[in-house]
């Protein structure tokens, strides 16, 4: 598990007290090449990151990581407001504590691409024992979710109050001033995965309190995409389920743009269900569906997770994973922490070159097998046509002739 020490930091000649500092330059298992573009390697916000520590329900259930230069000590906006990515880890089998240790490249990856990155660390129940579905109610798998999505609303109400110069949670205030939680993305993995998807349709109901008072458009709710890496839906109710996997297809009014990511060779599921969530959500405004050639479920070093290689499960949190997973593995997580940056930076930063290096297959180490894309792409902004000629000149009047006469008298 992580250790958390008390740490002050110096942000714009305001201390402030974080939880901890750590570097986001964790291992590359994987080389980057150029033409991989410039979401598979680490981005350019900051060379660390902070994480701050703040209460949804309870004291400290909630986490989130900001760039920060790590020489100064303080936080790296340039000089811009930082969207929102919420990142939902599984239920089974681990604590969230330990799942975020396991997920730790994930989410610095996010962070130096310039966003802050938001988690749930503690929820009740967590850790759950894997047996067969129905044995557990949905609303267990629910409650990460719902937690998550409480963080953002608290967030968004937060951020609203402090611009009005209003009182906010003394736990908020020493970020608050540096994120943009009326810009926000979801992504998850596994079951998380489809709560990610969850989280979106709840999020187009749910109440907004102090959103007018950050965005002067229209949009009536800040989630504005999500990513979904192997999700794993669960069991229809009469083969076994809980319930949960027909009350997310059960939706016919998804319009939030969707990411959806799976391996060709994933046996927990995920390929089947990608293709399910793909076509159950026709009214998304912009739907992609990308399968990594030879992928597995493998896109956390995890117990579970089939990574290949002795001794790989579980390493991440444990130390290196130098020789204990497949070269395939690294290949895999990189390719979805590229996509997952060049999804966010296009829906939450506007950037329409984003998308298209998305679109490219050799931004990815692993071989795309596949890329669906269904929805409104941004138009590449067109040169205007070069201006007409100008009108050729008139023709000079003929010269005035005079005759000659010679010289007089």
């Amino acid at each position: 598990l992580m250790l958390l020490l008390p740490l002050l930091v110096d942000v714009s000649s305001v201390v402030v007290s974080a939880m901890s500092i750590k570097p986001a330059l964790l291992p590359q298992y994987v080389r980057c090449q150029e033409s991989n573009g410039p979401f598979c390697k680490r981005g350019s916000v900051g060379d660390g990151v902070v994480e701050y520590a703040f209460k949804t329900r309870e004291n400290e259930d909630t986490r989130i990581w900001l760039p920060i230069d790590t020489s100064t000590n303080t936080i790296v906006n340039n000089n811009k407001t930082l969207p929102i990515v919420l990142w939902i880890h599984p239920m089974y089998d681990k604590t969230l504590p330990v799942w975020i240790a396991h997920n730790r490249r994930n989410i610095d990856h996010l962070v130096s691409h310039g966003f802050a990155v938001v988690a749930t660390y503690r929820v009740t129940p967590m850790g759950l024992r894997p047996t067969f579905e129905a044995a557990y109610a949905p609303q267990l798998f629910w409650n990460i979710g719902d937690h998550t999505l409480e963080a953002l609303q608290l967030l968004v109400r937060s951020k609203a109050a402090s611009n009005n110069g209003n009182r906010i949670p003394s736990d908020i205030k020493p970020f608050v001033r540096y994120i943009d939680p009326s810009r926000a993305g979801v992504t998850g993995y596994s079951v998380g995965a489809a709560l990610s998807v969850r989280l979106v349709d709840r999020a187009a109901e749910a109440s907004w309190d102090g959103l007018s008072k950050l965005r002067t458009s229209s949009v009536k709710q800040p989630v504005l995409g999500a990513v979904s890496l192997g999700p794993t839906i669960g069991l229809p109710r009469n083969r076994g389920g809980s319930g949960a996997r027909d009350a997310l297809l059960d939706v016919k009014n998804r319009t939030a743009p969707l990411l959806l990511i799976a391996g060709t060779s994933d046996r927990r599921n995920a390929l089947k269900d990608v293709n399910t969530l793909y076509d159950e959500s026709p009214n998304s405004q912009l739907r992609v569906r990308m399968l990594l050639q030879s992928g597995t479920h493998c896109f956390l070093n995890v117990r579970g997770g089939e990574c290949r290689g002795g001794g790989c499960s579980d390493c991440e949190a444990r130390g290196s994973c130098y020789g204990r997973c497949s070269s395939r593995d690294f290949e895999q997580q990189a390719s979805a922490q590229a996509a997952q940056a060049a999804w966010f930076t296009y829906l939450l930063q506007g950037d329409t070159g984003a998308l298209r290096q998305l679109m490219k297959a050799e931004s990815y180490p692993m071989r795309v097998a596949s890329l669906d894309v269904d929805g409104d792409l941004p138009r590449r902004r067109r040169r205007p046509p070069p201006p007409p000629p100008p009108p050729p000149p008139p023709p000079l009047p003929p010269p005035l002739l005079r005759r000659y006469r010679g010289p007089t008298g």
